[in-house]
Parts: structure tokens; C-alpha cells; sequence
């Protein structure tokens, strides 16, 4: 069984945390008015959150929340560097995040697994593309011969008519080496994920709160 990461945005605005749904962006969201009920404004104006990523990766589980970390497939068991210890969830979680966790608490009737949070701005600063991760499994022996030096996992070289993959034990398969970066670890979905976000505010006023599945 794998795990599932549930990750949501965050903006700070007025002094308050509230959601933030990439996928309404073209929408227009009323301003926040000081002399109005809070709550009021919550339950008219704000949208339920949003899953903003939700695509299964163990390894970069392991750099966000130190989830199953080391992984299984790194060289040697070697651990992922973790951007921050796991946190818990922030006491000022938005209204929107907190309700829906109350009533997913109460339907499930447990409460949610490794817990964390991240400013953007942390997220952003860590050493992506400077960190490396060395990685080993087995593959067909028809494709040992592109790893025989260390260096990135050969995506480009492969035969076309050899699927791609890698397992921990393939039957008449070959033990190979690879370095990535974490950055090629998280995905470039990710990646690309974090270039949308930081465009939508300071990312010292954005944060990444998450919990897993597993």
C-alpha cells in the first residue's frame, strides 16, 4: 500500500490565513471588510479547500514530512535532508481547513498522519537543484550499459521498443546506480507546481500545509 499526501495553500491576507485554490484564480473573490462577522464572510464568501497536489511520490514525502524516509530506494538506505522537522498543524490554520479536517476526523474517526506545514518561501530556498540523491535498483539488461557512468537517470538514451522502469528485484534484471537532484526526486510536476504558486503572492505570506495517507 502507498501513500497519499493531502497538500493545501494557504495566503496570508489581513492578518488572517485563508484558502487558496489555484484552479479559481479567474474567479473573482470579494475583500475581506474589518467591520463585517468573520464567520459570516467564511461561510458566504470563501470556497471549500481546494487539493492542490496530489500526485503519489515517496521520495519527495520523505524531503517534505520525513515520511517513510529513507524510502527503500536510495543507495545504501541513505535518508532524504529534510526541509523542516514535521511541525504539526499551524494553531492559526484557516477556518475553511480546520472545519473540513473536523468533519473528515469525525467520519473517519482518526485523526490525520504526519501533520505539517511550510511557508513557500521555505520550499523555495531549499537547495533543489544543489542537493543530490544517489539512487540503486535493477533493470532489463538490455539497458545495464546507460549506467555505467553516475549520472542522472537515462530517460533520453532508452530504447524506444524497452519500456522504462526499475524495480528493487526484477528477474534477470541488472543492479544499476544513478545521481538526481532532488529536484528530478520531487518531480518536475512539483517543480512546476511551486513556479505556479510563488507567482499568486510573497511567498513568505503562502504556505504549504499537508498531511499523509499510509
Amino acid at each position: 500500500m502507498g501513500t497519499d499526501i493531502y497538500l493545501y495553500a494557504e495566503i496570508k491576507k489581513h492578518g488572517t490565513w485563508q484558502p487558496l485554490s489555484l484552479a479559481e484564480q479567474g474567479e473573482h473573490r470579494p475583500e475581506y471588510c474589518p467591520e463585517s462577522d468573520p464567520e459570516d464572510y467564511v461561510d458566504s464568501q470563501l470556497s471549500a479547500p481546494v487539493e492542490i497536489y496530489n500526485a503519489r511520490n515517496d521520495d519527495l514525502f520523505a524531503i517534505l514530512g520525513d515520511v517513510r524516509n529513507p524510502t527503500g530506494r536510495t543507495l545504501n538506505d541513505q535518508p532524504f535532508d529534510v526541509i523542516a522537522p514535521p511541525r504539526g498543524l499551524p494553531e492559526d490554520l484557516s477556518i475553511e481547513i480546520r472545519s473540513m479536517l473536523n468533519d473528515w476526523e469525525c467520519e473517519t474517526g482518526s485523526g490525520v498522519s504526519g501533520p505539517s506545514w511550510l511557508l513557500l518561501s521555505e520550499v523555495l530556498e531549499f537547495d533543489w537543484y544543489g542537493k543530490v540523491m544517489c539512487y540503486q535498483a535493477m533493470v532489463d539488461a538490455r539497458v545495464a550499459h546507460l549506467f555505467e557512468e553516475s549520472k542522472p537517470f537515462p530517460y533520453d538514451p532508452w530504447p524506444k521498443e524497452i519500456p522504462i522502469g526499475y524495480a528493487t528485484y526484477m528477474r534477470d534484471g541488472v543492479i544499476v546506480r544513478w545521481t538526481d537532484t532532488y529536484a528530478d526526486a520531487a518531480g518536475q510536476d512539483f517543480m512546476d507546481f511551486l513556479n505556479t504558486l510563488k507567482q499568486q503572492g510573497e511567498p513568505s505570506q503562502i504556505r504549504l500545509v499537508f498531511w499523509f495517507d499510509h
